[in-house]
């Protein structure tokens, strides 16, 4: 037994590299993130503010969105 699963690729988003995850989650170049991180305090204050802007903006999206299907209900409610 190899581990080696038979047959081709599946189709899809391809994998995300944990450098790549970094430079996305703090918006910084690779080497940028490599100076901060030289300061643990400097780095956890990116890391931190980086998650709330993502956090934040997520909790913008979903309260747009419900806020729109309430007033699609609400206009369905009216017309019949």
């Amino acid at each position: 037994m190899e581990g080696k699963i038979n047959g081709k690729r599946q189709r899809g988003r391809k994998r995300k590299s944990w450098l790549g995850n970094i430079e996305e989650t703090t918006t910084r170049r690779i080497n940028e993130c490599c100076e901060v991180a030289l300061d643990r305090e400097e780095w956890r204050r990116t890391i931190a503010s980086n998650l709330w802007q993502e956090t934040e903006q997520r909790f913008r999206t979903d309260n747009d969105f419900n806020n729109e299907r309430l007033e699609l209900c609400a206009r369905v409610e009216r017309q019949s």
